[in-house]
């Protein structure tokens, strides 16, 4: 019996455990040539899964890098199984982002391989992550400073990433590499200290297996103790945002008093940011605001997050781009010529003189240095003082908008109409817009 044959039982009870994949699914294999990948195609062609498999060739290693790739392409052949190969410019990618070397080659690798499991019609890509990966990642998190999600380490089963080798050691994969005689490529960058993950696997790991022999599965159980306490920490959260978080349209609202309640509000408030992609940095300068002047903003990727009076405001960051306002969407317009008509009292609504409008009306974001004529005002008004005495959020005045006829502001829109356009008792039509959407 083959030592693949042998581990085989542990292989799918593993599957079983953390139920990584059915019989039934296609799975892409990411293969570099090494020898955790060559175990890994070993164990899912005994376990008869149908399985394909993608090379990456991150051009960083000249000829070696190409016999890599030509190796596993046999490699394939030789299967008859499909093959998928992409060459990176990772130097390139890397410089252009401001990313290092590793980070590049990550984020190219894991981008194809979502491509490819769309395009091919595979359920999951699976890596050769082993308890030695786990180790050292659990190790690099420690050493850069990390948080309870750093400590869970690899995870056997991410979206469509499946780790299926994380119940055997390197000590293990070498053994059943030697017995079975399997063929691997050696890759040269392994035995250099120059990057961190391989300083601490031939300098800093040696020295802990000798203090604990058992090393690899002591970091196995932590990381699993880990991940119980942050399925934990999970549900808190969940209670947490329901009495803290009010939505208003795409809004999310934090009520500063309740959250300043808690014993550890900086915490807490970061671990209710991250989805919004936030960071700790920002967090605390924020805490630091809570007591000053509101308007204070923050911004993440695709968040903006202004401290007002009351409250924090989460909105998605929008595209101010007035060319995409469209008066035929945000509004519906009808003509009144009934003399009995009741002018609505609602501010989703504005009524107007007709025959003073010129058209067709324009609508768009107010701007600075805008003026219009407040309903039952004689004289133009600054539209920004005009916000300020309606004690607007910061986060309401930007959504703020604009009709127009010709240059001049006829309606800010949920808000009030100009003096110049309203009906009177000389008014012969009249013209009602009725917004479309009350998140204005």
């Amino acid at each position: 019996m083959t030592a693949i044959a042998t581990y085989l039982p542990k292989f799918n009870e593993f599957n079983e455990k953390h139920s990584l994949f059915n019989a039934s699914d296609r799975i892409l294999l990411a293969v570099s040539g090494g020898m955790d990948s060559m175990i890994m195609v070993s164990f899912f062609k005994e376990a008869g899964v149908d399985f394909g498999i993608a090379h990456c060739n991150f051009s960083l290693r000249g000829e070696e890098a190409d016999l890599d790739e030509a190796f596993v392409q046999k490699l394939a052949t030789d299967l008859n199984v499909p093959y998928y190969v992409k060459k990176f410019d990772t130097l390139g990618f890397a410089a252009t982002n401001k990313l290092s070397t590793q980070m590049a080659a990550r984020e190219l690798r894991y981008h194809w391989f979502e491509d490819l499991l769309k395009l091919q019609n595979y359920s999951y890509v699976a890596t050769a992550h082993h308890k030695n990966d786990m180790v050292e990642t659990m190790l690099i998190n420690l050493v850069r400073g990390t948080g309870i999600a750093g400590l869970h380490g690899i995870l056997p089963k991410r979206k469509n990433t499946l780790r299926p080798l994380l119940f055997l050691t390197r000590e293990e994969i070498a053994k059943i590499a030697k017995t079975d005689k399997i063929e691997f490529r050696e890759d040269s960058s392994n035995s250099s200290n120059k990057y961190l993950r391989n300083k601490l696997r031939h300098e800093v790991i040696p020295v802990l297996q000798e203090i604990n022999p058992d090393l690899e599965e002591s970091f196995m159980t932590t990381a699993e103790n880990v991940r119980a306490a942050e399925t934990l920490l999970e549900l808190y959260l969940q209670d947490q945002k329901s009495e803290l978080f009010t939505s208003h349209g795409v809004d999310q609202h934090i009520n500063i008093s309740k959250l300043k309640e808690h014993s550890k509000p900086t915490q807490l408030l970061y671990e209710l940011l991250k989805p919004y992609d936030f960071l700790f940095s920002q967090v605390e300068e924020l805490i630091q605001a809570f007591n000053g002047q509101p308007g204070k903003q923050f911004f993440s990727p695709s968040y903006k997050l202004i401290k007002d009076r009351n409250d924090l405001i989460i909105s998605p960051l929008k595209k101010e781009d007035e060319e995409t306002l469209n008066m035929n969407t945000l509004f519906t317009a009808r003509i009144e010529t009934n003399k009995s008509f009741g002018i609505p009292y609602s501010k989703t609504i504005g009524c107007f003189d007709f025959d003073k409008l010129v058209f067709p009306l324009n609508v768009r974001y107010w701007q600075a240095g805008d003026t219009f004529v407040p309903l039952g005002l004689a004289r133009k008004k600054k539209l920004s003082d005009f916000l300020i005495d309606l004690k607007l959020s910061r986060s309401k005045k930007e959504k703020v908008k604009v009709v127009l006829s010709g240059d001049e502001i006829i309606w800010v829109a949920g808000q009030r109409i100009s003096d110049k356009f309203k009906i009177t008792d000389d008014t012969k039509t009249i013209y009602i817009l009725t917004m479309n959407e009350l998140d204005f």
